[in-house]
């Protein structure tokens, strides 16, 4: 069988060659590569004989390295997706050996000029650490790479930077987290990371995120445009939710109340959570602004129920929501039975108060009287 034997071991070789110059791009790509220098290193101790010509390489190493990247690359997307989760529902992940990882990168640096592993690591550390500094690491290394970087990765990436600058505005109420947000909403869009799969249609949270910085800015021909342009590359299955939706929101901001109340009835059931915070805060501000006190008072109480009954979102998105009913139905349009206060008094009261959604519609309605 020494025939057979040489025979398998040229074929080996030649497969370790071809491996070999394999540019490895994800997790499983390092997983190949030690596969690879595990049978290498099996052909150099079959041949060993202690001469100068079998002096031990550096490739003897390359198993540890690749396993490392594997370990790493895996370890880092499972604590990124719990992490990012728990930014957005009620739960708290267990980050079972980050901190040895995160201490292992600060060590061993070199393993971060790969620029998939460095974004895991960076990504990850901006959801722990919830730090402004870590946010501009991200960004710029991010904006430096990204050509580099697979899809899904560029998607994910601007994901948790708009998570982390939505959270942070409403919780310090700084100007700069909304102009960081639609920085990298507008860099997405520019450079077509729109969808998680590439060619996928347009992602309804990147395009409500998108708008509602539109709105914020009170940037409304751009909002009108982006409605038009971007609503029909939405899931037909969502087109009906999102495009009513956001036309009621633009309609809200030219004072047509009446036509924005027409495109929320055309909305059917709806099942998302997240959507059902955005279709009833709407609602409310709506039938206010129209005049609709009796609808606006019945609103609010459902509002109310839904609210202290909701425990799957974040507990910080729904402080945003029980705080803005709370000031609801203080407003002026209610009359005195119903708030104590005077407009000043309220106004004071309010502004000392964070994290509250659409507190710029309630202090508009406050100083209007």
């Amino acid at each position: 069988m020494p025939n057979l034997k040489k025979l398998s071991e040229k074929i080996l070789n030649e497969g370790l060659k071809e491996a070999k110059a394999l540019k490895a791009e994800n997790p499983d790509d390092f997983l190949d590569k030690y596969f690879m220098s595990f049978y290498r290193k099996y052909l150099y101790s079959r041949a060993f004989a202690a001469t100068k010509s079998n002096k031990p390489n550096t490739e003897l190493f390359d198993e540890q390295k690749y396993l490392t990247y594997f370990f790493l690359l895996r370890m880092l997307a499972d604590h990124f997706y719990h992490l990012n989760q728990s930014q957005i529902i009620n739960y708290t992940p267990k980050l079972i050996f980050l901190d040895e990882i995160i201490t292992f990168l600060q060590k061993n640096p070199e393993y971060l000029e790969f620029p998939t592993l460095n974004m895991a690591y960076l990504r990850v550390l901006l959801l722990k650490n919830n730090n402004i500094d870590d946010l501009q690491k991200l960004k710029n290394a991010f904006y430096g790479s990204f050509n580099e970087l697979g899809h899904k990765d560029c998607f994910n990436i601007i994901s948790i930077i708009i998570n982390f600058c939505h959270k942070n505005y409403y919780l310090t109420e700084d100007v700069k987290f909304l102009e960081e947000k639609l920085d990298i909403l507008l860099f997405g869009l520019n450079n077509g990371i729109t969808s998680f799969d590439e060619d996928d249609y347009f992602d309804n949270n990147r395009y409500n995120n998108l708008f509602s910085a539109y709105i914020e800015f009170d940037r409304i021909e751009e909002a009108e445009k982006f409605i038009k342009e971007y609503g029909p590359k939405l899931d037909p299955e969502e087109q009906n939710f999102w495009i009513n939706y956001s036309l009621a929101e633009l309609l809200s901001k030219r004072g047509k109340y009446d036509e924005a109340l027409g495109h929320l009835s055309k909305i059917g059931n709806v099942k998302t959570v997240s959507y059902k915070f955005n279709l009833r805060s709407l609602q409310l501000r709506l039938c206010y602004d129209a005049g609709l006190m009796e609808q606006a008072i019945s609103a609010a109480d459902s509002f109310r129920h839904f609210v202290q009954k909701e425990s799957l979102m974040n507990p910080i998105y729904n402080e945003q929501y029980r705080n803005f009913y709370s000031y609801y139905l203080k407003l002026p349009a209610f009359g005195s039975g119903r708030n104590s206060k005077t407009s000043k008094e309220l106004r004071e009261s309010l502004l000392q108060v964070k994290n509250v959604i659409h507190k710029k519609w309630l202090m508009e309605r406050i100083d209007a009287g």
